[in-house]
């Protein structure tokens, strides 16, 4: 994960710069990614990497979000994130690779309520009722990631998420372009 997150840039591109791509159309969005190394979001990255991982033979399902980066817990955003749960070994990690510059560089343990290092700033995923918040140590303040309740997200609801995602003019990925490439001495 730490040379994916150095190798592939995370974008979002305004949709009028950007040409749709259906989470289901996985050979074009590898050539996106990829080979005109234009990097991608949630759906292309994580949803690239779902694939990967599947085929290397790993038990990996695709799990919903609320991506809570800068806003205050009384705001609920859109569940329109994408990012991973994998297993290795009996045990549960969760990887993330679609979230700019909060993108995990090494997976979380989802069951550890402890920090976990990694090789950028220190993680915790903790759980608040029934919902689990992936924080981010940033300066001494714990910030929130996003907010998730573990329950898979099939196809249909990763193509309504890319499509409210790319299209709606309420989606902030409409009216400015992000970008974000982690490199190996960078620290958030």
């Amino acid at each position: 994960m730490t040379s994916a997150a150095r190798q592939c840039s995370w974008i979002s591109t305004p949709t009028s710069l950007a040409s749709d791509i259906a989470v289901h159309e996985m050979p074009r969005s590898r050539r996106c990614t990829r080979s005109r190394r234009r990097g991608g979001y949630c759906f292309e990255q994580n949803g690239l990497l779902l694939v990967v991982l599947a085929q290397l033979g790993f038990q990996v399902a695709p799990l919903s979000a609320r991506v809570r980066i800068d806003r205050p817990r009384d705001f609920i955003p859109p569940r329109t994130h994408l990012f991973l749960r994998v297993e290795i070994g009996g045990e549960s990690y969760l990887t993330d690779v679609g979230v700019g510059a909060l993108s995990l560089t090494s997976a979380l343990h989802l069951d550890s309520g402890e920090q976990q290092q990694t090789p950028h700033e220190t993680r915790r995923i903790v759980r608040a009722g029934s919902s689990l918040f992936h924080q981010a140590l940033l300066g001494e303040t714990w910030s929130d990631v996003c907010k998730f309740t573990l329950e898979e997200m099939p196809p249909i609801d990763r193509e309504l998420g890319n499509w409210y995602t790319s299209t709606h003019p309420a989606s902030g990925f409409r009216a400015r372009m992000i970008a974000s490439r982690r490199s190996e001495h960078e620290a958030s």
